[in-house]
């Protein structure tokens, strides 16, 4: 079983033989769950890693908490979403979550059925978030379909008080990757990155306090994917077995109208478009309607190459970029620092644009923006951001700029008068 019975609490948690220490949640009044899966991908003697987005400014294994799909189990549980665990950005459906003790019991049958929720025979879908949507230049048809191994499962438990206590949960699998998908990631290795890294074992252990070093830059969770820290696994149902599991996307269709749009020619005045890769099809298909009365769109995906963040700058930075179209979801918001660095760039060359809203509306912006003004962990220079960016007014709570949904007849007309200015 992945949890385990609420027995006795065994000090030598770190004992190989033992495995995983007993949980004992005698006194708990509440329990908080954080239950998520971690990829090992093992490369060329090394770990890649991701920047931590929850504003920590270090490297993580890319995984992430797993989701709940049946919509009535915080009742069912008597339970609630869990804050605690996160910065209250991307919670939606999220297992982390707080229920009385007398519930655990309850969860623990229900969390190892994996009805209702994510189960570890697919996992694509933060490796996607985590991977394919934040490292520039990587062709999403190579990682159409992953392999990996499941290793065993992580289990860890904390008093918070006097009367609560967390315990947190994760699953670990490897990555076996073709030999195609690992050239790509023997290339990621030849580059820097601010948003992923390849740590060796030692890194790992020290917390990226190496040569000298002394500020931590690896996540403190990061030893739980380490082979050596294999043996120390609780065996689970999936423990030995491999899955492959594959993008649930329709990839292909969502390029087809992409070749319509021709390259900006950046000699010439041109609209920058800025958007999150995850929109996909609609935002291209959008892209693709309105061009005639655009005209000469520089949209980042597509000129997407090794060096694109630099090619992102030159852009912004030109004179002949004399307008720009936001399209904001909410992976744009949430996750992606390559839209983040976009926007400033937006505000810092004072370029004219419009901000166009893909499956989200004004409550949720400015949900989001009051989550992160009332979180300790929120990045705080992205904050600013996007309060300059939406015209977020401190005194009301209000956001002042013009947004409009994707699909809106008005958005339409007004980027016909967008044309002209």
């Amino acid at each position: 079983m992945l949890l385990l019975n609420a027995l006795r609490f065994n000090a030598s948690a770190n004992n190989p033989k033992r495995g995983i220490f007993i949980i004992n949640y005698f006194g708990a009044k509440k329990v908080r769950f954080s239950c998520a899966y971690l990829f090992r991908i093992y490369i060329n003697g090394k770990y890649l890693l991701v920047r931590d987005e929850q504003g920590r400014n270090t490297f993580q294994p890319v995984g992430g908490v797993y989701k709940y799909t049946d919509a009535d189990i915080l009742d069912k549980m008597n339970a609630a979403q869990c804050m605690r665990f996160g910065t209250g950005e991307d919670l939606d459906c999220d297992l982390r979550i707080i229920m009385p003790r007398n519930k655990v019991s309850k969860f623990k049958r229900w969390f190892n059925s994996e009805k209702g929720r994510e189960t570890q025979a697919n996992l694509y879908r933060e490796f996607k978030e985590e991977i394919l949507d934040r490292i520039d230049g990587i062709d999403y048809s190579v990682f159409d379909e992953i392999k990996y191994r499941c290793c065993g499962t992580h289990i860890e438990s904390s008093r918070m008080g006097e009367r609560d206590m967390q315990v947190r949960i994760a699953d670990v699998v490897e990555l076996y990757p073709t030999p195609q998908q690992e050239k790509v990631f023997l290339k990621l290795m030849e580059h820097e990155s601010n948003v992923y890294y390849f740590a060796t074992k030692e890194e790992i252990y020290e917390l990226g306090r190496t040569g000298g070093n002394q500020i931590q830059t690896i996540s403190n969770h990061t030893y739980k994917i380490l082979f050596e820290e294999e043996k120390r696994l609780k065996r689970n149902k999936h423990s030995g077995k491999f899955h492959k599991a594959r993008s649930q996307a329709e990839i292909p269709p969502a390029y087809e109208s992409w070749p319509l749009i021709e390259k900006a020619d950046t000699l010439k005045e041109f609209t920058f478009i800025s958007y999150n890769s995850t929109s996909g099809k609609n935002v291209w298909t959008f892209c693709d309607k309105n061009s005639p009365p655009l005209n000469n769109l520089w949209i980042d995906r597509k000129n997407v190459a090794e060096n694109w963040i630099e090619d992102v700058r030159k852009a912004l930075n030109s004179e002949t970029c004399n307008k720009a179209i936001l399209f904001i979801n909410k992976d744009y918001l949430i996750r992606s620092t390559a839209c983040y660095e976009e926007a400033r760039l937006i505000l810092e060359n004072k370029i004219p644009h419009i901000v166009v809203l893909v499956d989200i509306d004004h409550t949720f912006v400015k949900a989001t923006i009051n989550n992160w003004i009332h979180s300790d962990l929120a990045d705080k220079d992205k904050l600013r951001l996007f309060k300059t960016l939406f015209h977020y007014d401190d005194d009301t709570g209000h956001i002042n700029v013009s947004m409009f949904a994707l699909g809106d007849p008005s958005c339409e007309r007004l980027l016909q008068c967008y044309s002209n200015l």
